[in-house]
């Protein structure tokens, strides 16, 4: 009949096809059901599929490469990794040149996390971030860093020597600097630390 009535589930039930959508009724009643039990499976069918997308995003870090860590700053370019110790002997040659350099985390700001000392066991570099444009986690001492930047050896004033020993992580006695201080130093676009 035209106009019948599904009154129990099973006779809705029979209406599904194999991909388990309800088959077109007939006009009325079982017209609007159909439609709103298909709305019903395909928003089903889209909330699970969120949730799935949701998971893959969720665990995508941990299903990365093991070598990548936490980046800051501008992406890396192609530029020249350089050895730590090549770089500060050969710092007047390397002072324009944006430049790759690896090593460990010696100390880092400790008000803001705005620079830090990267060495390689026997030489250091203390390390600024462009523009002042990102900082780094403050307990990152001792983690592995990859670094990219602008290297330059350059005289700073005693009370900015002061300054640096004031935020440092090894409380040196800011009184105990006395005079200019040489410092080798890269200011960084980019700074990937490892786990």
């Amino acid at each position: 009949m035209p106009g019948e009535i599904i009154h129990s589930r099973q006779s809705q039930a029979k209406k599904f096809n194999d991909v388990g959508y309800v088959k077109p009724g007939r006009a009325g009643y079982n017209s609007r059901l159909s439609n709103q039990i298909n709305w019903r499976l395909e928003m089903n069918r889209l909330i699970k599929l969120s949730f799935i997308i949701a998971a893959l995003c969720v665990a995508a870090p941990t299903l990365a490469d093991d070598k990548a860590g936490k980046h800051f700053g501008a992406p890396f370019t192609d530029a020249k990794v350089v050895a730590l110790d090549k770089a500060i002997s050969d710092v007047e040659k390397l002072a324009s040149k944006t430049i790759k350099i690896e090593g460990e985390i010696k100390d880092v700001c400790q008000a803001k996390g705005c620079w830090l000392v990267v060495t390689d066991g026997e030489r250091a570099v203390r390390v600024s971030f462009k523009d002042y444009g990102f900082f780094v986690p403050k307990d990152a001492t001792g983690k592995r860093v990859v670094l990219e930047g602008t290297i330059e050896k350059k005289t700073i004033s005693e009370m900015h020597a002061q300054h640096i020993a004031e935020e440092s992580k090894e409380k040196t006695d800011p009184s105990t600097i006395k005079g200019p201080q040489q410092i080798i130093t890269m200011v960084a676009t980019g700074v990937e630390i490892r786990d």
